[in-house]
């Protein structure tokens, strides 16, 4: 899946966000702990609740919340 362009609302920190003109590889640069991790979990939960990935994550921090279970 290829995306061109998102809009993010109400995520984590970020209030609202617009992301347009996406390439084949995109790169988020900026200093620590400005939002470059939550636009990449954004895209993740975008992916879908079948994507193995955002399980992972939230495993890996700890989280023990709507994704604790596995859901295949």
């Amino acid at each position: 899946m290829k995306y061109t362009n998102i809009s993010i609302e109400n995520f984590r920190d970020i209030s609202h966000l617009s992301l347009t003109d996406f390439k084949t590889i995109n790169v988020f640069v900026g200093k620590n702990n400005c939002g470059k991790t939550s636009v990449l979990e954004a895209l993740f939960v975008l992916s879908g609740p079948t994507n193995p990935l955002p399980i992972t994550i939230n495993k890996l921090r700890g989280y023990k919340g709507t994704f604790d279970k596995e859901i295949f």
